[in-house]
This record gives structure tokens, C-alpha cells and sequence, in this order.
């Protein structure tokens, strides 16, 4: 843990890609650690430690993981997201859900696939579950995330509209209710751009 503090950037890249790897996730210690790591001025130290946040399941990590989906850099993003997707819907719902109206459409991006990432947790999950315990997963999932993306149904914005329907229709949330995948098809014919009406 303390490594994370060393001087050279390859020392601290290594000690969270170590804690990443030792799934030290009950080690508040080694959380907060990477938590604050997250910060690092090195995008590959940042990117890491999201990455081992992820694999540690540290679902007290869920806001700072969403912080660093508004990062500069595209790697930290995209380890951000993934990371998100890995702590499961609830955590992740909110931190996500919240940066899907960001003015930056790259952290918009980010968003949408730390959602993407949840279904795929969560499908992974039931395919050992009992079939009771894995829809009611899955319905648990949509729920989470449904809750936080449709309010972006009704931005101003065309392209929050469309994105919002976009995800909603990826994640199946709109399969079992047909008023919703009404919205859905509608927020995307209104798109202003041509290749998302089409």
C-alpha cells in the first residue's frame, strides 16, 4: 500500500496493479489508498488503479470511479467504466447515471458503457444462478439502471435523448414495456443527426 506513495510513477503503476491482482477488497486500507491514487498526475497510474478498484469490488470506490469517467485522458475512462460495470447495478447506477447529461459527449461514452459493463456482470453472474435468482437479477439490473437513464428522455438536447434511448434499448430495458420502447424509438427519430435517425 504504501508504494502508492513512492516517488517513481512505474513504483506506484505496480503497487496497484499488485493490489489489483492480490484482491485485497476487504482492505479498507489498500481502498482508500487506491482511492487516492486516483488522482496521480501519470494517466497510467490513474487508469490501474481504477482497473484494481474494479477487481476488488470496492463498491465505497462507486463516486470516485464516476469522477474519473470526466478524466482527460481516454485509457483512465474507459478503465473507469469497466471498474464501474465490475462493482455491479447499484453501485454503479448512480456515479453513471449522473454523467449521462455531461457536456463532454467522450464522458457521456464513458457512462453509457460502465452501464454496458453492469449487464454484462450481472449476466455473468446468473449463467451459475438458478433460473428464479438470475431473472430477478436481471430485473434487479434494468430497474437500477432504468431509474437513472430515463429521466434523459426528456432533455432539451436531441442527443441526450437519443443516447439515453440508445442505452436503454442495448440494456433490454425497453423490451418488456411497450410505452417505453415507444419513447424510445421517438427520442432517436428526433435526433439531429441523420445517422441516428436512420
Amino acid at each position: 500500500v504504501e508504494k502508492l506513495d513512492d516517488d517513481a510513477w512505474e513504483v506506484r503503476l505496480a503497487a496497484a496493479d499488485v493490489l489489483g491482482l492480490v484482491r485485497a477488497g476487504n482492505n479498507k486500507e489498500a481502498v482508500a489508498a487506491l482511492m487516492r491514487c486516483t488522482q496521480d498526475r501519470r494517466s497510467l497510474v490513474r487508469a490501474a488503479c481504477a482497473k484494481a478498484l474494479g477487481r476488488l469490488g470496492a463498491a465505497s470506490s462507486a463516486e470516485t470511479l464516476g469522477n474519473m469517467l470526466e478524466d482527460t485522458e481516454e485509457d483512465v475512462r474507459k478503465e473507469a467504466s469497466r471498474a464501474l460495470g465490475q462493482l455491479g447495478p447499484c453501485p454503479a447506477a448512480g456515479p453513471a447515471g449522473k454523467r449521462l447529461g455531461h457536456d463532454n459527449p467522450e464522458v457521456r461514452l464513458a457512462a453509457q458503457e460502465a452501464l454496458l459493463e453492469t449487464k454484462k456482470k450481472v449476466e455473468a453472474m446468473s449463467q451459475d444462478a438458478a433460473p428464479g435468482f438470475a431473472m430477478a437479477a436481471q430485473q434487479a439490473m434494468v430497474s437500477s439502471i432504468r431509474a437513472q437513464v430515463e429521466p434523459w428522455l426528456k432533455a432539451q438536447r436531441p442527443s441526450l435523448r437519443s443516447g439515453a434511448a440508445g442505452l436503454l434499448l442495448k440494456l433490454g430495458a425497453a423490451e418488456a414495456d411497450r410505452n417505453l420502447r415507444v419513447r424510445c424509438a421517438v427520442a432517436r427519430l428526433e435526433d439531429d443527426a441523420e445517422e441516428v435517425r436512420l
